[in-house]
């Protein structure tokens, strides 16, 4: 072959492979210029762009796999999926489609199906923590905190600096699911007609599981009376428990106990109310308190509550009426409890306001009044908030007034005031 031949060739090679360059770099040019147009919202310029771009280079993935998320994005699912499964039906493992693909099944609420493909994309990406992460982002969606707290921490295993895994794990649907200890002082008060002060404080334990929550609290009391027929100055001791089992996905259950020594306390106190939730966010409660004074000097020395509720969530607002039926010295006697609250932001943070009608304005309000009598008519109103900061820690502050009988046709006014301040514990922990 001759040198002129053999220089011709070379010259015509490094032509086609500049033209074959030049060619490459208009594509990716018009490539960049289509994803612009994606990502500004103007998605058919976008997808005329990536199919001029097809019919030029039909093996364009990356072109492909961005009409599949054009049509993912203006909620064309079915579109999407046929684009990915062709692209991943070439390419078993183009990480991008698969990605892709779990979003699409994650938007179109396919959460069974996404979760199939993380662990698709786990069997050919071991390593890769994208995979997992959105497992957990789609557990904790569903409401299965535990699951997607293992997912987490799989990750957190292998990269113990993950910020994407302290981000979740800051997430208020971890913190609001965890356990949540809690201290609380309520004080009440009156000078008419005569001095009475009652000091209550408290510390609680709340451990949310599977089966439900379960809730330890202390109290201590203390009893201050100063009037012409009697001086007392007492404190009080009381454990309590309280659970919320869980029947099935409609049902719950309230079960309470509580034991005390001290004669302003009831020596026992045995509660137990169902729960039912409705399909328009409401829900119903049928339930008892009974409470046990026998070793006291009060007189009353047992006493039984039945009571009833129905609450409803109306967007930011929840609502709540509540009856109580008491049976007490052959007296029976209503009270009936009006209760509301708007929400900010969250769970954890609202205002509320109360209004409570009747001879035993609550349960607490008679534990106390009964170290004296059991409740004659009254009015009580009752305001406050509660307020999240410091992404775990609450801050709860209420005050009450009560138009209270004394005696027949003889009023006075009671003042209350709580506080409560709660912490989320680490999620986990």
């Amino acid at each position: 072959m001759s040198k002129k031949i053999i220089l011709y060739l070379i010259c015509f090679y490094i032509f086609q492979i500049n033209i074959f360059s030049q060619e490459t770099q208009n594509l990716e040019k018009k490539f960049e210029i289509a994803q612009t147009y994606a990502f500004e919202g103007q998605r058919d310029t976008a997808r005329y762009l990536l199919y001029q771009i097809l019919s030029a280079k039909s093996d364009y993935t990356d072109a492909r796999v961005l009409i599949a998320r054009t049509h993912a994005w203006d909620n064309d699912y079915d579109s999407a999926r046929i684009i990915y499964h062709q692209v991943l039906n070439k390419k078993p493992n183009y990480k991008e489609a698969i990605e892709g693909l779990i979003d699409v099944e994650i938007w179109d609420k396919n959460t069974d199906t996404a979760i199939y493909y993380c662990n698709y994309g786990l069997k050919h990406y071991p390593k890769e923590h994208a995979f997992t992460l959105k497992k957990a982002k789609i557990f904790l969606d569903k409401g299965k905190v535990d699951d997607a707290y293992q997912q987490l921490m799989i990750v957190k295993a292998k990269d113990s600096a993950n910020e994407e895994v302290a981000k979740m794990l800051d997430d208020e649907r971890f913190i609001f699911q965890n356990d949540k200890i809690q201290a609380e002082y309520q004080h009440e008060w009156f000078d008419e007609p005569y001095k009475r002060r009652w000091s209550l404080y408290s510390f609680s334990y709340l451990n949310k599981a599977s089966w439900g929550t379960f809730v330890g609290r202390v109290y201590s009391g203390n009893i201050k009376i100063n009037s012409d027929s009697s001086n007392i100055n007492d404190n009080g001791f009381q454990l309590e428990f309280e659970a919320y089992p869980k029947i099935d996905e409609k049902h719950y259950l309230y079960l309470g106990l509580s034991f005390s020594p001290d004669y302003f306390f009831p020596k026992t106190r045995f509660g137990a109310e169902i729960y039912r939730k409705l399909n328009n966010e409401g829900e119903l409660s049928l339930g008892f308190r009974h409470l046990n004074f026998e070793n006291s000097k009060t007189p009353v020395k047992k006493v039984t509550i039945y009571t009833a509720s129905y609450s409803k969530y109306i967007k930011d607002f929840w609502i709540s009426v509540r009856a109580y039926y008491t049976n007490l010295a052959d007296e029976t006697s209503w009270t009936y409890a009006f209760h509301g609250r708007k929400y900010f932001n969250n769970q954890e943070t609202y205002v509320f306001a109360e209004i409570i009608l009747g001879t035993s304005p609550s349960e607490q309000n008679f534990i106390i009044n009964n170290t004296e009598k059991y409740s004659l008519n009254s009015q009580k109103f009752r305001f406050g908030f509660q307020k999240l900061f410091w992404k775990r820690w609450t801050f709860y502050a209420a005050y009450s007034v009560e138009d209270a009988e004394y005696k027949l046709d003889n009023n006075h006014l009671v003042n209350a005031v709580e506080f409560r301040l709660g912490y989320f514990l680490p999620y986990g922990k």
